[in-house]
């Protein structure tokens, strides 16, 4: 997801900037505690952009202020979350994927073949054939991959189908071609979801804190707190 990816590239700009910083002297310090406060910074803001609990509920500490263990924490939180993050679009992703067989692989580049040479014989003009024959060639390429974007494969359908029949030689072949490539990436999704029984992902999986204290163990009512509010407080007893 979007948020996981900016995250991790603030993570890692802040890691390559720190190599270049004397964390020995009280200026490197100084100046490597301003870059965790920065990146800390980007990463809530973009955390209430994309609205990803706990993260929208937290607030920055204030620059000056004695802030390097709320910082720390904060970093190491962050990878805790992170790592649900992850491992919950790894298993999004592979329900939104195929593995295909060798034989199935194989079928669908025949298809493609006899799909190219329906674009030849096409009555699009030079430009147009030439954007297909690159849509194909994407498709293609994404054969190769380990797995198959079943967008993918929805993709090149709409690009090829989208075009006029009267623009094709013979537009039932064109259907066919599309129609049994389809089919093949239907039954190979069939049978892996047979085989392996992947749950059905609706819905992305409620985060859950690293602990039952802090700031990560109920977000909802943090949104008015900072990394020094004293849970004691919120203790009626």
């Amino acid at each position: 997801m979007g948020f996981a990816t900016f995250a991790k590239h603030s993570m890692d700009s802040l890691k390559k900037a720190s190599e270049g910083m004397d964390l020995n002297e009280q200026y490197g310090w100084q100046e490597y505690e301003r870059a965790r406060l920065d990146m800390m910074n980007v990463i809530l803001a973009a955390a209430k952009l994309y609205k990803i609990e706990p993260f929208v509920s937290i607030q920055l500490p204030r620059v000056g202020s004695n802030n390097n263990q709320e910082i720390e924490q904060f970093e190491s939180d962050l990878h805790h979350y992170m790592t649900q993050i992850v491992l919950d679009n790894a298993i999004r992703q592979r329900s939104d994927s195929v593995k295909l067989s060798e034989t199935a692989r194989d079928r669908i580049r025949q298809h493609i073949h006899h799909l190219k040479k329906c674009v030849d014989d096409s009555e699009l003009d030079k430009s147009k054939k030439a954007v297909l024959h690159n849509k194909i060639l994407e498709f293609e390429s994404a054969l190769d991959k380990e797995r198959l974007s079943l967008l993918k494969a929805s993709w090149i359908s709409i690009q090829i189908l989208a075009i006029p029949g009267a623009m094709w030689a013979s537009a039932e072949v064109v259907q066919k071609l599309m129609g049994n490539i389809a089919q093949t990436v239907a039954i190979e999704k069939s049978a892996e979801e047979d085989e392996r029984k992947l749950p059905i992902q609706s819905e992305p999986n409620v985060l859950l804190p690293p602990r039952h204290d802090g700031w990560g163990s109920n977000p909802t009512n943090n949104s008015n707190s900072s990394f020094e509010d004293d849970l004691d407080d919120d203790v009626p007893f």
